[in-house]
């Protein structure tokens, strides 16, 4: 409902970020010899409620994609990811 009050008066770019399981393990492994002091207690508990919580992100999309569709982006390569986000942002919000 408010999204469709929102989407003829303001622009709403919606991105769900995801990365698979493997990118997310290389992420930590490496992070726990580079730079330690950034991993929290959190990290690892994401990591091993990972297919629980794109669970609720999937339901979250479905409920809300209504008058604004979200844009999924695959961050396992970081650089085409964001280059993805970019191309979106050009298009949402160029073309009006």
């Amino acid at each position: 409902m408010l999204e469709g009050l929102l989407a003829d008066k303001v622009r709403v770019v919606k991105f769900y970020i995801g990365a698979s399981g493997d990118r997310l393990a290389k992420t930590i492994a490496k992070r726990e010899v580079t730079a330690p002091e950034k991993l929290t207690e959190s990290d690892y508990t994401t990591f091993a409620d990972r297919k629980v919580i794109r669970k609720y992100f999937r339901r979250a999309i479905e409920a809300t994609g209504g008058a604004i569709p979200w844009h999924l982006v695959d961050m396992d390569d970081r650089g085409a990811g964001r280059e993805k986000m970019l191309k979106v942002l050009e298009k949402e919000l160029g073309g009006r």
